[in-house]
């Protein structure tokens, strides 16, 4: 496989999975809920084709009716309800099977007085349709990236089983399930990098320095172990960088361990070194392996901490203490450049090699999974912010019900819902714009 279908591949792979999760938290909460899921999509619509409907009931007259799997009515059954319709069905012990329905002829007046069929007899009924539950479609739609659920009566309160006539509890649920998936998904992805490659030691190495780069005028060389940098003591990549990084252009002092022997160093990081570094330095934290429940654990932390580091992004930026690309929302086209990245990084590294023999250890694809954990925490978090048209806005509603003992009148935040839609369509139009008119340029 080309390393281009690779990245295609890994791309809509990531996306698919990451956003079908999202909607499969909102699925299965409505279905424990007792709300009514009209369908399923896989892709964004126009529909390619339906795989399966699941099956449905009717309520007409004092009768409930169920629907076979697969059943399409000849008729929109919310605009018929209500209304008279003509039923055939048969009986199977206490349970009624619907074979045909149609809505009678204006003139048909007929009312059902045969006596009660018996088993396997067939029998037709006119009699107001009262409710109708055609249970879900599952359907693959021609747009790849994404997937929708389609709940019966998002903002209907009117309609028997729907999303808005359900308790604001059930809905805050609802809503906060997809965001909730994503976040366990970045767990799960983080727990398995962790499995993988193990937990990094407190230790940072050098394991390259670029020829004629700030590091090699200063003396640094390969093997040093990097204790302090300006004083402050160094136990990951991390910590390093972003020192580095604080004192572009300026002296720092580095005390490395080279041997058993403490050595201090001065070199001054490079703000204009495109493509080697501030200091043109590769650095290595060595790791050690744990158990699952381990890993568990600091997949766990890891989420927890990527959360932190988003909520006080915004004041790092404000502070100086991370660059403005660090902060930039990024649409499609820079989400395919990060991934790129991160797959060429790993395809480098053998990652996604087979192996030469059956005992050959192959490395983790670490950079690719760990930018799928920072892209569904991206997605949960973001999708569970306050604002109208997202599931966070439609939780504020709901809790402020809760609160108030009050509902909102579901045509006002419908139309609150509608605006804040066309100002995040805007939104996601400007930032996927900038992704072609100023590419995000990641730092090495």
């Amino acid at each position: 496989m080309s390393i281009n279908l690779l990245i295609w591949f890994v791309f809509i792979g990531a996306f698919l999975v990451i956003v079908l999760l999202h909607e499969a938290g909102h699925f299965l909460l409505a279905r424990l809920s007792g709300i009514e899921v009209e369908e399923f999509g896989i892709g964004l619509p126009p529909r390619v084709l339906r795989f399966w409907r699941s099956r449905g009931w009717l309520r007409v007259g004092h009768y409930r009716v169920e629907v076979p799997p697969n059943t399409d009515l000849p008729f929109n059954v919310r605009q018929a309800l209500g209304k008279q319709v003509l039923v055939r069905m048969r009986r199977e012990g206490e349970t009624w099977h619907l074979l045909t329905i149609r809505e009678p002829d204006s003139e048909n007046v007929i009312e059902s007085a045969a006596p009660r069929p018996q088993e396997g007899d067939q029998w037709e009924l006119i009699a107001p349709l009262h409710e109708a539950h055609l249970g879900t479609e599952y359907t693959l739609n021609a747009l790849p990236l994404g997937g929708f659920v389609r709940l019966a009566g998002e903002n209907d309160p009117t309609i028997p089983g729907s999303f808005a006539a359900a308790s604001p509890w059930k809905r805050l649920g609802v809503l906060a399930a997809g965001g909730m998936m994503n976040l366990i998904l970045g767990v799960l992805v983080y727990t398995l990098i962790f499995l993988q490659s193990g937990i990094p030691l407190p230790q940072v190495y050098i394991e390259e320095v670029m020829p004629n780069s700030p590091a090699a005028q200063s003396g640094l060389q390969v093997g040093d172990r990097i204790v302090r940098i300006n004083g402050q003591e160094i136990k990951s990549t991390t910590d390093a960088r972003n020192l580095i990084y604080a004192n572009l252009d300026r002296p720092v002092e580095i005390v490395v361990d080279r041997g058993g022997a403490l050595i201090s160093l001065s070199a001054i990081p490079g703000s204009q070194r495109a493509g080697q570094g501030a200091l043109g330095i590769l650095m290595r934290q060595p790791t050690t392996r744990i158990s699952t429940a381990e890993a568990l654990l600091f997949g766990t932390a890891a989420t927890g901490y990527f959360i932190y580091r988003m909520a006080t992004l915004p004041s790092l930026w404000i502070q100086g203490q991370v660059t403005a690309s660090e902060v930039r929302p990024v649409g499609i086209r820079g989400i395919f450049d990060i991934f790129s990245q991160a797959v060429e990084k790993d395809v480098a590294e053998g990652a996604f090699s087979a192996p030469a023999s059956p005992d050959e250890s192959l490395p983790p694809p670490s950079y690719t999974l760990s930018l799928i954990a920072a892209l569904t925490i991206s997605i949960g978090l973001f999708n569970l912010l306050p604002i109208p048209a997202l599931d966070g806005g439609r939780m504020l509603f709901a809790i402020s019900e809760i609160v108030l003992r009050r509902r909102i009148p579901p045509e006002l935040e419908s139309k609150i819902h509608l605006a804040g839609f066309l100002l995040l369509l805007i939104f996601i139009a400007y930032i996927n714009l900038m992704d072609f008119i100023n590419p995000i340029q990641l730092q090495p």
